[in-house]
């Protein structure tokens, strides 16, 4: 079990005074709460935790698996906080719901606070497989990100290399008491879909794909990181919501495709599938006049994308 204890290397020493647990009392986050406390007590650091669940009021039993959140805290000596989702929205979907527990989330994290997030090496499959028929570009091919900001502070996946597998045996042997959710078993969800009806095949013939794959994102990371540094763009200027259009339209299209992703993603909005970015740049870009605009999403739903063009420059906003 020590490659559970070694993925927190490098994270427990870091600055912040505070470490955030994303804790819905499943398997992964009790497993990645309890390590996290044992780690920080085995190497004798004073972090303050605070453990954040997230009530979707989804199902009849989110108010008993609140009180088990709570309890198991307790008797972990951790600080425990509570949020309801809160939505208009009559049914949400699994990006809405993500969505919402993201802006939870985003309430507790400051300058001095890191957000522990129990994703793992199965999660970044399952990702793998959603986003590729989804429709994505090499930026969504590469999968979660073990870190990232968040706010002012950071949130990171110290398990994202290790298999769910390895959680479970650890909960077995520390005698984690933990939920189910038997909405892991609903299949009209996509990625519970991938996860019960589609892996389990790949499984039983290539037994060794998580490493394949993994193997094959980490490589896609490579080409990303070089693909992103051989235009004419710097960071700085892609995170502003506006970007000069005659620059742009010196780059070829490929390059073009580059720079409008990371833009749009730098700006916290929702990225462009294929076809969609195709349009942008043959149709939208190269023949639309000034002050057209540009829409991919809903109106309304957080991260979708409006683009104005104007003589000098594209604008980016949040379609409202």
């Amino acid at each position: 079990m020590n490659e559970i204890y070694e993925s927190f290397s490098g994270y427990l020493t870091e600055d912040s005074k505070k470490f955030l647990v994303a804790f819905s009392g499943g398997l992964d986050s009790t497993v990645l709460l309890y390590a996290l406390k044992q780690a920080l007590a085995k190497e004798k650091l004073n972090k303050e935790i605070l453990a954040i669940h997230v009530d979707h009021k989804q199902n009849k039993n989110s108010k008993n698996w609140t009180v088990h959140c709570k309890k198991f805290c307790e008797s972990m000596q951790v600080s425990f906080a509570c949020s309801q989702i809160k939505s208009n929205k009559k049914a949400l979907s699994e990006n809405d719901l993500r969505n919402l527990r993201y802006e939870v989330f985003s309430e507790y994290v400051d300058k001095n606070s890191t957000l522990f997030l129990a994703h793992h090496l199965d999660d970044q499959i399952e990702t793998f497989f959603f986003r590729i028929f989804r429709g994505t570009g090499m930026d969504g091919i590469v999968g979660i990100p073990e870190e990232r900001a968040l706010n002012e502070g950071r949130l990171v996946r110290p398990f994202l290399g290790l298999s769910k597998d390895l959680l479970l045996s650890y909960a077995k042997k520390h005698k984690l008491d933990f939920i189910n959710d038997p909405s892991n078993k609903n299949t009209s969800f996509d990625r519970n879909y991938i996860r019960k009806n589609i892996i389990p095949k790949i499984k039983n013939r290539w037994p060794n794909y998580e490493n394949k794959i993994q193997s094959f994102i980490d490589i896609q990371k490579e080409y990303l990181g070089l693909a992103e540094t051989s235009h004419n763009f710097s960071d700085a200027e892609l995170s502003k919501n506006t970007l000069n259009l005659r620059k742009l339209i010196d780059e070829k299209d490929s390059q073009k495709k580059i720079i409008l992703r990371k833009w749009v993603k730098l700006n916290g909005l929702n990225s462009p599938n294929q076809k969609v970015l195709d349009n942008l740049i043959n149709i939208f870009i190269k023949t639309s006049k000034n002050n057209s605009y540009f829409h991919w999403g809903a109106k309304g739903k957080k991260g979708s994308v409006s683009i104005k063009k104007t003589k000098e420059c594209l604008v980016v906003s949040e379609l409202i």
